[in-house]
């Protein structure tokens, strides 16, 4: 996902991509590169990935439920879209479209 690409097309999915590239500084930044594409995403820690096939993706228990717990992640498509795997349970607002290279 790319800026001109939710510009217009998903214009709540442009929200977000904005508020990664202007991240909390105080939310803790974990750089995965290309591996742990398999993995239990944490709580309040942006999870980045570099150019990925596949990523496979879980939620871990928050440590304190009592609060708002945000699970955020981002990724480079591969040449060929990335296929990307979530719990049933995440809803998307607009329809999830993961583009190559992108």
């Amino acid at each position: 996902m790319s800026a001109s690409s939710t510009d217009t097309q998903y214009p709540s999915a442009k929200c977000v991509y904005d508020a990664i590239n202007n991240i909390n500084p105080r939310i803790p930044i974990t750089n995965h590169g290309t591996s742990d594409t398999t993995f239990a995403l944490t709580p309040n820690i942006y999870h980045k990935w570099g150019s990925v096939s596949s990523l496979t993706l879980t939620l871990a228990t928050p440590d304190d439920a009592s609060v708002m717990n945000e699970y955020i992640f981002s990724f480079t498509s591969t040449a060929t879209p990335t296929t990307l795997s979530l719990p049933a349970s995440v809803e998307w607002v607009t329809a999830l479209d993961i583009e190559a290279s992108k």
